[in-house]
């Protein structure tokens, strides 16, 4: 066999198992931890495209909206994402769970039967929170930023 025919399957093969192009690691594992959240306490079926595979890149999962250029988390739409059958069940989000999704600018929370929404934390680059529709009974400080 050619060395270069060689080559070339020593290229495609180790191409495989190269980490994908999408978006960051910590990104990814965040967004993978929020997935549990929503289906909590029970393995639900809420965001069913978000997947842990190596290649499997968040920016193209349901709900993620990636910036094109730097493949950074910029938006989430996670309105009516939890589960009807855990409506009864009180549910509260930590909002420092967004931490690591630096460059976040919006975020849609509306009809996720959330009954409350813990932390104090500015998330600088939010350009708009929707948390219309839940059971909130309490709303953390979000510093100069409007939540509604």
């Amino acid at each position: 066999m050619e060395w270069w025919v060689m080559a070339i399957i020593i290229f495609i093969l180790l191409g495989f198992h190269v980490e994908s192009e999408g978006c960051l690691k910590e990104e990814k594992e965040t967004l993978l931890k929020l997935k549990e959240a929503f289906n909590y306490p029970i393995t639900g079926s809420s965001l069913s495209s978000w997947s842990n595979l190596t290649l499997s890149d968040c920016c193209t999962w349901e709900a993620v909206e990636c910036d094109n250029s730097t493949k950074r988390v910029i938006r989430l739409h996670l309105s009516d994402t939890r589960a009807y059958e855990l409506r009864d069940i009180k549910w509260s989000l930590n909002i420092s769970s967004f931490l690591p999704l630096h460059q976040l600018q919006g975020l849609g929370l509306r009809g996720n039967y959330l009954s409350g929404l813990s932390g104090d934390i500015k998330l600088t680059n939010l350009e708009w929170l929707d948390l219309g529709d839940n059971k909130l009974t309490e709303v953390p400080s979000f510093g100069d930023k409007s939540v509604f």
